[in-house]
């Protein structure tokens, strides 16, 4: 999913669910951050307490124990009221539920792929049994005649 955004993926698959949560989530968080009148000073760390939350919603998704910057949340969590919270976790929702769907997805069409694939190489080891089955009964036949 992170190459066909043209980004580089990591061996880190905590790196590669970070990076998911910028790619499908930025645009949302934008949205929140503005919503909630974040102030400049504050949006960077913002950000990165938003797309920290949605790896780590991504992440226990998967069973993957993803690690959190407490310090962040903290800080973050000290600024916002109830109702706040609530379009975070709206907010968290969506991004993550965007991303484990299309995860899911795309395992999916990658399980597909595998089982052409494999059919493909069944089908071309059947017609190569059989052209090597037709090759050996021409060359039977041309000893009988030959004979």
């Amino acid at each position: 999913m992170i190459k066909n955004e043209g980004y580089e993926e990591s061996e880190s698959i905590f790196e590669n669910i970070f990076s998911l949560s910028r790619l499908y989530g930025d645009e949302k968080i934008d949205n929140l951050m503005n919503e909630l009148r974040i102030a400049d000073e504050n949006r960077i760390s913002f950000t990165k307490f938003v797309r920290d939350s949605v790896s780590y919603a991504v992440a226990s998704r998967f069973k993957l124990d993803y690690p959190m910057d407490y310090e962040l949340l903290r800080e973050n969590f000290q600024r916002l009221d109830s109702i706040s919270l609530m379009s975070l976790g709206e907010s968290v929702s969506d991004i993550s539920g965007m991303i484990i769907d299309e995860t899911i997805q795309k395992s999916k069409e990658l399980e597909l792929q595998k089982e052409v694939l494999i059919g493909k190489e069944a089908g071309y080891n059947k017609i190569k049994e059989e052209l090597e089955e037709v090759e050996e009964n021409v060359l039977r036949r041309d000893d009988q005649e030959k004979k």
